[in-house]
């Protein structure tokens, strides 16, 4: 049965509603000649698939100007799907996700702009809606000269596997700064052994490193808190200050910003015995994806994980789990819980909103308590391939 789409627009915008078709006028002042070099340079898709877990994940099919949107949503439930569209202001399109009885969904629409010029406004952005309106996007691109909707790239998946590739090995006294900056060693190892205790309790009962690295990111999203407060002024990974991202900070007041969630993340995967990488990258703020990044984008810094689990990568974002705890003027806010929607993203939808623009690492924290089998040796190290006193020392060799 087709749905009548409702569309809610600025009012300078006319748009035609048709029952299973939606026309959407373009306008901005981009010509078809000038815009064809940017196409020109764009790698393609017409398919992406949104998580690699079979019970949790979209598959979204373009072809001409038709759109379709295939999903099993089970482990989680989502509350609706909607997209948002160049020159509309509001949420316009819903469907129920939760009709059918095994989670699954689907649905099909044909949009297309009405004008010829505006090429960097024709998008459409699929909204995944979970619960206390946590969200993660897929954003599809309209080319005017071919007539088609697409998955723009303009190299950013590939990136990103090329640096994780190059990962590095983290050196012994950055390591240490990670978990309590200017701190003996006696002290370092006592605040690694009570975050060790935490993991003990939290994973000692699962076996496996997918599961492991789910519990962890469930935990952290309803453990901390994102400060604001220190976020500002925070433009590269090297203005950050390692006390507020550093583990004995994060136990003591349960806040940091995204270098801390992910160092908490690398850390507690560590001790429950899951590699890990920490990203140092980026993330898009003037436009809706990476695919135009090149043409005037700008970015910010952020931090981010992958976990190594049944012979592969998985990307998780920890911070971006949990979006809505803050503080914020020296309080605390928020809900509870986490929505796991950036928990085992493809590398293709990942790299829509992430792109590794610095290093990714390797932080064995684990490798602290192995050169302290007691709990009680200070002289504890960490093992590299040259010195144990630079930031990067050595290449980090994926299992």
């Amino acid at each position: 049965m087709k749905r009548i789409i409702s569309l809610v627009v600025s009012a300078a915008v006319a748009v035609t509603v048709l029952v299973g078709v939606l026309t959407v006028p373009i306008t901005a002042s981009a010509t078809l000649a000038a815009y064809a070099v940017v196409q020109s340079k764009l790698s393609r898709a017409y398919t992406l698939k949104t998580h690699n877990d079979a019970d949790f994940t979209a598959t979204v099919k373009l072809n001409g100007n038709k759109l379709a949107i295939n999903g099993r949503f089970v482990k989680y439930t989502l509350s609706g799907i909607y997209l948002t569209t160049s020159s509309v202001s509001k949420a316009e399109w819903t469907f129920d996700v939760s009709s059918n009885a095994d989670g699954t969904c689907s649905t099909e629409l044909t949009a297309a702009p009405t004008e010829t010029s505006g090429l960097k406004n024709a998008y459409i952005r699929f909204v995944f809606k979970g619960n206390s309106n946590y969200t993660f996007k897929v954003t599809v691109e309209y080319d005017m000269i071919k007539k088609e909707w697409f998955f723009g790239d303009n190299g950013t998946e590939k990136n990103n596997q090329e640096y994780i590739k190059r990962a590095v090995t983290l050196g012994a006294d950055a390591l240490k700064d990670y978990i309590l900056p200017d701190g003996t060693d006696t002290q370092i190892l006592a605040v690694l052994n009570k975050l060790n205790d935490t993991v003990t309790k939290l994973t000692g009962s699962i076996s496996g490193d997918y599961e492991k690295a789910a519990r962890i990111s469930e935990y952290i999203g309803n453990f901390m808190y994102y400060d604001h407060d220190s976020s500002h002024g925070i433009t590269t990974q090297d203005s950050v200050k390692p006390s507020t991202v550093s583990i004995s900070h994060i136990l003591d007041t349960k806040r940091s910003v995204c270098v801390g969630y992910a160092n908490m993340f690398a850390a507690m995967c560590e001790l429950a015995g899951v590699k890990t990488l920490t990203i140092i990258g980026c993330v898009p703020t003037s436009q809706r994806t990476f695919w135009d990044i090149t043409d005037n984008g700008v970015t910010a810094l952020h931090n981010w994980n992958l976990f190594y689990a049944d012979g592969a990568w998985h990307n998780v974002d920890s911070l971006w789990d949990a979006p809505t705890r803050g503080y914020n003027s020296g309080e605390y806010s928020g809900g509870t819980g986490s929505f796991p929607f950036y928990f085992d993203m493809t590398d293709a939808a990942f790299a829509q909103l992430h792109r590794i623009d610095t290093r990714a690492e390797y932080r064995d924290y684990k490798a602290l308590l192995k050169d302290s089998p007691d709990g009680k040796d200070p002289n504890i190290t960490v093992k590299t391939p040259d010195t144990a006193t630079t930031k990067n020392t050595g290449v980090f060799t994926p299992p």
